[in-house]
């Protein structure tokens, strides 16, 4: 597989891969400075259409975010998360399990309107980040319970968004390829972050709750209040 998009991270600290390039199934790899997959294992019945997110829920579950938000059994059997994709104003893009239990899903929208929102298993839509301007991996921290969500595109950065609301925050730049795919390890004290035909590793600091960034910027892509866009 090359090209890796959605990443997650197990309990056992090894990576999931998904690739729109590869949609046989999801791939596992270990950390290590070469971006090296390992193991894969496939669907049981027709691949994916074009994988995008990966997230592994609290009991283990794999989501795929394709053409709808999938769960993914051990054998390899595929399900939608709910009935029906009209929940979502767009294709997910990237998926992410809050330390509570919320899904949240990085939907793939037009230019300037992308957001983030939590859906419920009935499909409940709840919008979190709004009038972002490209799509990107995200991941939320585990501790923190602060949103991650990268640009892939136009900036290639990865922006912060406080858990107790406000203006998004960037977090890190100067990337030398598009963000892919966000995801924290279990223990929060690594970011990893895959790009063109890598995998890196961030090892913070993270932000401590209610904590701001001295770097904040003045034109953020969305906010976080109610899905309400940044004010001009």
């Amino acid at each position: 597989m090359s090209n890796p998009d959605g990443i997650a991270v197990r309990d056992d600290g090894s990576l999931l891969l998904v690739s729109e390039s590869d949609p046989t199934g999801v791939f596992i790899a270990r950390r290590g400075d070469t971006f090296d997959p390992g193991d894969a294992f496939s669907t049981s019945g027709p691949p994916f259409q074009s994988p995008d997110g990966i997230a592994v829920g609290r009991d283990g579950t794999v989501y795929v975010s394709d053409a709808a938000v999938l769960a993914m059994s051990p054998s390899g059997g595929l399900r939608p998360l709910a009935e029906g994709e009209a929940f979502l104003s767009d294709p997910p893009a990237a998926l992410a399990w809050s330390p509570e239990g919320r899904l949240l899903v990085y939907e793939n929208g037009d230019s300037g309107s992308t957001r983030i929102v939590e859906v419920s298993c009935r499909g409940t839509v709840s919008p979190l980040v709004a009038g972002i301007p490209d799509r990107g991996g995200m991941a939320v921290h585990p501790e923190t319970r602060d949103i991650y969500f990268g640009l892939q595109n136009t900036l290639r950065e990865i922006w912060r968004v406080p858990a107790k609301g406000g203006e998004p925050i960037v977090f890190v730049t100067g990337f030398d390829a598009r963000t892919q795919g966000l995801a924290f390890s279990r223990d929060g004290r690594s970011l990893f972050v895959s790009t063109w035909q890598r995998v890196v590793e961030i090892t913070g600091p993270f932000a401590r709750p209610g904590e701001v960034s001295s770097e904040a910027d003045t034109a953020p892509p969305g906010s976080r209040d109610g899905g309400r866009r940044p004010r001009s």
